[in-house]
């Protein structure tokens, strides 16, 4: 029997290296930093890459360079060179290129890339273009206002229980739970659009601008976008083979991330459905036809507090100054409405929550600051700015964690479409789907196919429809399916709350997963 050697031991095992001794010079070849790791790692070598996958993270073919393509396969599709380029540089190039900014993308003749409700919204609001609703405007009316008025009449007349939303004004902080939320009663609350909810945001350009947003103090974060939202594990089911016009990536999701600023650009190139006057046709609408689904800076945190990779001090919502004159953050720019002044217990919840928790664990230490820092955290994770070009669409979903939550239009319009949590078995959800509930429902599908399978939601459901203008915010109720479009280029701000009243359990639960 052969001595146990500690390079046979070595062998055994499989380890890659050599043992100390060895005459054989270990291997240059550098290991790639884990995921979360990587911004400042620089691959220099074809080892970098093990098998040529380059970073799976970025939804962009890449090729380092020498590892081959077919191009036979895929004649239309330009990868990325990554060889010698940094984690965010290749970033960057992927992104600019996935958004066609950059003609290092996929070359000419490249197939369009659609999504079904996207091309479904296009058909849609096409119909109401062709209808004569345009033709009774008045003198000096915006056409793109009466168009806008137009698309809430078309669904109102295709479904025959759909209703427009509720608009109130000077709302009385006390009464939400009770009137809204559906405090004190078995009901599921109900939806309203509160005209003036957004009374105390800024007026500041670099908020409520897109020339703003580009130079302002959001600038410089990495925003990630994506074409599908929300993300459902169910498209990775879909074949692309069944959906016309898809391209050789399928409908999946698609994500990138880059610069805000660059975002921003990509935003204001897209086509629109009204021109900056007002005035478009049939020609805006056909231009956003035969244009790619457009992606989406969703659920964008950018009220959290974060570390800059290159040595930055932690700020909250981005504080910067400039001039000695100190520069809005995100929270500053965007307070809660006022009429959540009494029922948005989360902070204070939270805080106590997570205090008992500590208390119970090390009785003996103070924990009240933690417990406030906790809570802030959470509160401010609560919290998200959505911001992308005309025809971004949220697909039909619940929000997570049985939240509350208020979304409130900076600039553009978005249309609307709510439906009870009744109607939940209309709405053939989603197996699989654990973060948040989702329905296969596309409410602007007017297709006979998409009625036959989803006859349900026609014949039964009961949807509230409204369409969201600068300064008004939409305040939805647990549990309410929602869905929702951009009508123009548009920038919103939202938040999940809870309620002491109508679902203090549902925050308990969410609390106490501050102590992970």
């Amino acid at each position: 029997m052969a001595p146990v050697t500690a390079e046979r031991l070595a062998a055994l095992l499989g380890e890659c290296t050599r043992v100390k001794g060895s005459d054989e010079a270990p291997p240059t070849d550098s290991v790639p930093p884990g995921y979360s790791h990587r911004r400042g790692w620089r691959p220099r070598t074809q080892g970098d890459f093990g098998d040529g996958g380059a970073f799976p993270e970025i939804h962009l073919v890449q090729m380092p360079e020498g590892l081959g393509w077919d191009t036979k396969r895929f004649p239309d599709v330009t990868p990325i060179p990554v060889l010698d380029c940094s984690f965010v540089e290749l970033q960057t190039k992927a992104a600019r290129s996935a958004l066609r900014l950059t003609r290092d993308g996929p070359g000419r003749g490249a197939p369009r890339r659609a999504t079904p409700e996207y091309d479904a919204l296009v058909a849609f609001l096409r119909t109401v273009r062709g209808t004569r609703a345009l033709l009774s405007k008045g003198d000096g009316d915006d056409e793109s206002d009466v168009f806008v008025d137009a698309i809430v009449r078309a669904f109102l007349d295709a479904h025959p229980n759909a209703r427009e939303a509720r608009r109130v004004t000077n709302v009385d902080p006390s009464s939400v739970a009770r009137e809204f939320l559906g405090a004190g009663t078995s009901g599921a609350g109900e939806p309203a659009v509160v005209a003036d909810g957004g009374r105390d945001w800024t007026d500041s350009a670099a908020w409520t601008t897109l020339d703003g947003l580009r130079n302002g103090p959001l600038r410089d974060r990495p925003a990630r976008c994506n074409d599908r939202a929300p993300a459902r594990h169910a498209d990775a089911a879909e074949d692309p083979r069944r959906v016309p016009g898809a391209d050789v990536h399928g409908t999946k999701q698609r994500t990138c991330e880059l610069p805000f600023r660059e975002f921003l650009e990509y935003v204001e190139r897209r086509p629109r459905f009204f021109n900056a006057t007002g005035r478009g046709g049939a020609e805006a609408l056909e231009d956003a036809a035969r244009a790619d689904a457009p992606f989406y800076c969703n659920g964008w945190r950018a009220f959290e507090s974060h570390h800059e990779e290159d040595g930055g001090a932690d700020v909250e919502g981005v504080e910067e100054k400039t001039n000695d004159a100190r520069v809005e953050t995100a929270a500053e720019a965007f307070p809660p409405p006022y009429f959540t002044a009494k029922c948005d217990a989360t902070r204070v919840i939270a805080s106590e929550a997570r205090r008992a928790l500590l208390e119970k664990l090390l009785p003996e230490r103070d924990h009240a600051g933690a417990a406030r820092a906790a809570a802030d955290a959470l509160d401010a994770s609560l919290r998200k700015l959505f911001v992308g070009p005309a025809g971004t669409i949220t697909r039909l979903h619940q929000d997570a964690g049985d939240a509350h939550g208020w979304l409130g239009q900076v600039t553009g319009r978005k249309l609307f479409l709510l439906c009870p949590p009744g109607d939940a078995p209309f709405m053939r959800s989603i197996p699989g789907e654990k973060e948040t509930a989702q329905s296969f429902v596309d409410p602007f599908d007017l297709s006979s196919e998409a009625r036959r399978t989803n006859a349900a939601f026609w014949e039964r459901a009961s949807p509230v429809v409204l369409v969201l203008r600068p300064g008004e915010v939409v305040l939805v109720p647990r549990g309410w399916w929602h869905y929702v479009a951009a009508l123009d280029p548009s920038v919103t701000a939202m938040k999940n709350f809870y309620d002491a009243e109508t679902n203090l359990e549902a925050l308990a639960r969410v609390a106490a997963r501050l102590r992970r």
